[in-house]
């Protein structure tokens, strides 16, 4: 505790004992001399150092035979505490991730279990001599395919990217990115994609936007954003990528 045994023999020992276990403990010993029964031999608390810090203690107890008096011991168990809060940390740590990684893995399965359907259904319907193809016909589906497979490609990446961080083995290597021109490439990216929906894909950035951002992963958020706003837009509709300074920051949506 860092007092000398000096300055311990004839201390009130309650003086070492924050007010909150103070008044656990003393109930415990008035319960301990009138032989109440129930009352722990062993127990948590905590007590003041001569520095002022406050440790944990395990603290055992006996009434003393044919004595109303009670003698006690303890010793400082802040580091077994300090461990046991770490591995319980840690433990609620993994089930989130748990969690996080059979919900992900489902989102992934049910996603690309689509593209590949509608590869397989293309490819048939190409190879079918029964009911051949016009050119056009042929030129639509072979784009229909190219979207499907870029799609796949995209969730393939996420999920690499996704086990990366999960192994804390990304590289954040921010930079200077202008975001207009970030922007622009996911309106071309997604181009294909949005005109097989007849949704209309604009972007309304300005020029020399700039950002400071680790460019792959400024790209992946921007990818899946623009990626669910066609998905889960109806036919006909608009989908709109945009940024805005606010408070020497930039603010961008995907509507």
């Amino acid at each position: 505790s860092g007092y000398t045994r000096e300055e311990v023999v004839g201390m009130s020992w309650t003086k070492q004992i924050p007010p909150g276990d103070l008044e656990r403990m003393k109930e415990y010993n008035r319960k301990r001399l009138s032989n109440i029964p129930g009352v722990p031999s062993k127990y948590d608390f905590k007590f003041y150092k001569k520095d002022g810090e406050i440790r944990d203690g395990l603290l055992s107890v006996s009434l003393m035979p044919n004595r109303k008096e009670i003698i006690t011991s303890f010793i400082d168990i802040t580091d077994r505490r300090d461990y046991e809060r770490q591995l319980h940390r840690f433990m609620d740590e993994l089930k989130i991730a748990n969690a996080a990684k059979d919900k992900f893995f489902s989102i992934i399965s049910h996603d690309l279990k689509n593209p590949f359907h509608s590869l397989s259904s293309a490819l048939k319907l190409m190879l079918d001599d029964e009911t051949p193809l016009t050119d056009d016909e042929k030129h639509h589906f072979l784009i229909s395919m190219l979207n499907t497979s870029d799609k796949a490609y995209s969730l393939l990446e996420n999920l690499l990217l996704w086990s990366r961080s999960q192994m804390n083995s990304m590289e954040f290597k921010p930079e200077i990115i202008d975001f207009y021109e970030i922007a622009i490439e996911h309106k071309d990216m997604f181009r294909n994609s949005a005109l097989q929906k007849r949704i209309s894909l604009e972007s309304n950035c300005a020029e020399n936007l700039f950002v400071y951002a680790d460019r792959n992963m400024l790209a992946t958020v921007m990818r899946n954003l623009t990626s669910n706003a066609i998905k889960f837009t109806r036919e006909n509709g608009l989908v709109e990528i945009s940024a805005k300074t606010v408070n020497e920051e930039i603010e961008v949506c995907v509507a």
